[in-house]
This record gives structure tokens, sequence and C-alpha cells, in this order.
């Protein structure tokens, strides 16, 4: 298969500063004001945003990754900018679902269990 590759319009940021709590006894414990956002929000309201998110809603990705947090949060950002997102935690379950759907991208962790990813990519060509 020839493998293509295409920057996608998306950016996945994250910055930790230190501990975190949710809690604002915590907060006032420590002498910090710090809070977290919990919320990710996707614009909707131009037309340019809409026919972005009904181009992003054609493209099926697939994550790889044994950290079950990274996951969620990966999948959690690209759902809410309309991809369509399914994620497997280890190297089998990643050939398995490349056999039965095809994807346009592939996010593998390089530390997945049973198969490691350049295995998968030199499976996939």
């Amino acid at each position: 298969a020839n493998l293509k590759t295409r920057q996608l319009p998306l950016t996945l940021s994250a910055s930790f500063h230190g501990p975190i709590s949710h809690s604002p006894e915590a907060s006032e414990k420590r002498g910090s004001s710090r809070s977290v956002d919990k919320s990710f929000k996707v614009r909707t309201g131009t037309k340019k945003d809409k026919k972005q998110l009904e181009e992003n809603s054609k493209i099926n990705l697939l994550i790889a990754d044994s950290d079950e947090a990274t996951i969620k949060l990966a999948k959690r950002l690209l759902e809410k900018q309309g991809y369509r997102v399914d994620s497997v935690s280890n190297g089998d379950d990643c050939l398995q679902s490349v056999q039965k759907k095809k994807y346009s991208v592939l996010l593998l962790s390089e530390n997945l269990s049973r198969k490691d990813a350049p295995s998968i990519v030199r499976w996939i060509r």
C-alpha cells in the first residue's frame, strides 16, 4: 500500500505546572489560586468552522497507546474536532482493527504491548 501523509488541521497542547487540585480547599491550603478548565470547546459559529467539522467527520483515526489516560484525552480532543476515532491499547488489537476497517490516520505509541509500532508499520506497508 502506498502510504501518504497529510497535515491535519488540529492542534493538541497541554502544559503542566506541578500538582493540580480540583478542590478549592486544597488550593487554599497550598496558597495557590490555580484553577483547571475541564471543558474542551470547538468553535462552530462560522461557515468555515462548520465546513471543517464536516470535512473532519469523513476522517477515521485509530489511536494505539497502552496508557488509557492518553487515549481518553486524545480521543476526546479529536472527537470535539469532528474526527471519527477508535482506540486500542495494544499492538495485536491495532492490527485487528486495521484489518477490519480502513483508517485515514494511525496514531501509534512506541510503547505498545504485544507488538511494537515499527512492526505494525512494516505489516501495514
